[in-house]
């Protein structure tokens, strides 16, 4: 039986702030750290709104979507190997909230369920930002200054960090993933497989387009026929008249 084949890869998870309110500013910056983690050898690049990469089957949720398990299953479902997870750093969280912790929870939590590997991508808050808003709302500056805001690292098919994280500070994180290594823990516990009951648990995942409105001039449209189609239309109530 022939072995099966599967992508190795470097990819590399980055943590940085956007250039305040400068949209070019900020393509710029991407720019120039795609560049460089390609330089370094990655091949995936996440950034915490955007990613772009050449390889298999990737997901992709932002911030607490990574929460949602439904939606989490669904990319499971469709074969997801390696997840992109991109937050927002969040100073403002309440005091006994450790954000970093967070984010890296719930990566490990999608890792080890689905075995995949995890890339988490965080927006970091730069001094430049902190010293901007500390202009206008002084009381600011000590939230945004608030350690263990941001985590950015990967983590593989046992949930556990592959390498070192990064937190709070600007900086790109890398890590070597085969793929093969999602295969041996599935065999022991898929969850979009052998390991669950779909005789009694079942989703379903609307993917149709959503309109605005809906017109309906035909039974076709309204999905009657019959009866139901030629029943008369509901009349609206006259409006009172004067004396009533």
């Amino acid at each position: 039986m022939p072995q099966l084949e599967l992508p190795r890869f470097k990819a590399a998870a980055v943590q940085a702030a956007p250039v305040y309110l400068d949209t070019d500013a900020t393509v710029d910056k991407a720019c120039d750290l795609i560049r460089l983690a390609a330089g370094n050898g990655a091949t995936l690049v996440a950034f915490p709104e955007v990613h772009q990469t050449p390889i298999g089957p990737l997901g992709s949720l932002a911030c607490g979507e990574n929460t949602n398990t439904l939606a989490r299953f669904a990319l499971l479902a469709q074969g997801e190997m390696v997840h992109v997870a991109s937050y927002i750093a969040l100073p403002v969280a309440p005091p006994d909230y450790d954000m970093a912790e967070a984010i890296r929870l719930r990566a490990a939590a999608h890792s080890f369920e689905g075995k995949v590997f995890t890339v988490v991508s965080c927006s970091t808050v730069s001094p430049e930002i902190i010293d901007a808003i500390s202009k206008t709302h002084p009381k600011a500056r000590d939230l945004l200054l608030r350690r263990n805001s941001a985590f950015s690292g990967v983590l593989g098919p046992d949930g556990r960090v592959v390498g070192e994280a990064l937190i709070d500070d600007e900086g790109i994180v890398y890590a070597d993933i085969d793929l093969a290594r999602c295969i041996q823990p599935r065999q022991m516990h898929d969850i979009t497989g052998h390991y669950n009951r779909f005789d009694i648990f079942g989703l379903t995942v609307n993917r149709r387009p959503l309109a605005a409105a809906q017109f309906i001039d035909s039974p076709v449209d309204a999905g009657l026929t019959g009866a139901a189609w030629d029943a008369p239309a509901p009349v609206a109530p006259a409006p009172p008249g004067d004396g009533d």
